[in-house]
């Protein structure tokens, strides 16, 4: 696989994809058609290969299309929680280097807070909401890399006390076992990463497999059972 888009080829184009945090649901040809939708209007935003892109969010159909979107330019997604606070955002913003960024105002009143507080605008609207974005910003994008090895997201731990900590991850990184992986050392590691960054410590671990929608990874899903967690599917 060189590109994470790729995942969504060869599907059942009328089967589930995602269901929506509104209990809308996405067969896998409406969520590629609204990867591409996304895609082309961040390409006519002036987003090109290489650039990289915050994306502000919680688990949404929106969050998903992003991912797959911005793979489809070869841009890097920068993926942040939308409940972290406006100190730790900016503080991504600025060490990513990134071009712009992307909220997911329609699934979380955070994310819209946060685009308020960056100046963003709505540049188009798909089916599963708007495209709200901030301007550009001078940043130069990076050399892109035609096979698995080109980044497809940066991720990042920051607190409020040091600066941002990223992880970058290649298109043929992002695995079942790595979501096993980053789940696992979640579950078991709870109060030492909360100590060392904040937004850890409103995790709730008996609920963190419990929301019903939309579906969880498979990797994350083995490390719930493992740990003898509730999983709702």
């Amino acid at each position: 696989m060189k590109r994470i888009h790729e995942l969504l080829e060869n599907k059942k184009e009328n089967s589930l994809a995602i269901q929506d945090f509104d209990n809308k649901n996405y067969s896998y040809s409406h969520l590629k058609k609204m990867s591409s939708q996304l895609a082309q209007a961040l390409r006519n935003h002036g987003i090109k290969g290489g650039d990289k892109v915050v994306v502000v969010s919680e688990n949404s159909a929106m969050y998903a299309a992003c991912l797959f979107g911005l793979s489809e330019i070869d841009a890097w997604s920068v993926l942040v929680n939308a409940r972290q606070s406006k100190t730790e955002l900016d503080s991504i913003i600025k060490h990513s280097k990134a071009k712009c960024v992307l909220f997911t105002t329609r699934a979380s009143q955070q994310a819209e807070d946060h685009a308020k507080n960056l100046s963003a605008s709505t540049i188009a609207d798909i089916d599963c909401g708007p495209i709200v974005c901030t301007p550009l910003y001078n940043q130069k994008a990076e050399k892109v890399i035609d096979d698995g090895e080109q980044v497809a997201t940066l991720l990042y731990t920051t607190g409020t006390t040091s600066e941002p900590k990223g992880v970058m991850l290649t298109h043929n990184k992002t695995t079942n076992e790595l979501a096993y992986k980053v789940t696992k050392a979640v579950i078991e590691n709870q109060k030492a990463l909360g100590k060392s960054f904040g937004p850890f410590n409103r995790n709730k671990k008996a609920e963190m497999g419990t929301v019903p929608s939309p579906a969880y990874h498979p990797g994350a899903i083995k490390a719930y059972k493992e740990a003898g967690m509730k999983v709702t599917q």
